[in-house]
């Protein structure tokens, strides 16, 4: 999903993801034009951290490498 399948009007918020857009109820479609407004680039959304696992120096043959 990208924020062009975000359709914002004046009193509406509809999604596209198939071939009829759904209109999102609030308080969803607060959430929607809220991330549509002030989305820039490809950031991961509520990732505070990143995973103990994903370092570079956790390979998946290092079998002290945590594991989820």
């Amino acid at each position: 999903m990208t924020t062009e399948d975000i359709e914002v009007g004046a009193q509406t918020v509809r999604l596209h993801l198939g071939d009829a857009p759904v209109q999102l109820p609030e308080p969803v479609a607060a959430l929607a034009r809220t991330v549509a407004a002030n989305r820039k680039g490809h950031a991961t959304i509520g990732a505070l951290a990143p995973h103990p696992g994903s370092s570079p120096e956790a390979s998946p043959d290092d079998r002290s490498a945590p594991h989820s």
